[in-house]
Formats: structure tokens, C-alpha cells, sequence
């Protein structure tokens, strides 16, 4: 599976489109990186005993 990196401008605009009573669910999906953002799986974002640095090392 190839992960794309959407850069932070385009998320910022989408994040603004967001429903305020959706948007920290909307957020939970995604992993954020210094160059941008990357769509977490399911299982990247529910699972507690992964560090936010480990699930953007499995990202990349």
C-alpha cells in the first residue's frame, strides 16, 4: 500500500471545512509529520500502546 503525504496547506483548508461536533474524530484519523499529514489506518489510530512516532515511522 503506498501512503501519500498531504501537505499542510491543503489539510489546513480541509480541516476548516470540518464540522465543529465532527472534527476530533475527523483528526483522529490522520498522522502528523513536519511535512505534512498522512490518513492513519484503523488500526494506526485506535491502538494506545503505539507511540504517535511509531505510527508515523510505519507511515513512511
Amino acid at each position: 500500500m503506498q501512503l501519500s503525504l498531504i501537505p499542510w496547506q491543503v489539510f489546513l483548508d480541509a480541516l476548516k471545512k470540518q464540522n465543529p461536533h465532527t472534527r476530533e474524530t475527523w483528526l483522529r484519523r490522520w498522522v502528523f509529520t513536519d511535512e505534512g499529514v498522512i490518513i492513519a489506518t484503523p488500526e494506526k489510530y485506535s491502538a494506545p500502546s503505539q507511540s504517535p512516532s511509531a505510527a508515523v515511522a510505519a507511515a513512511r
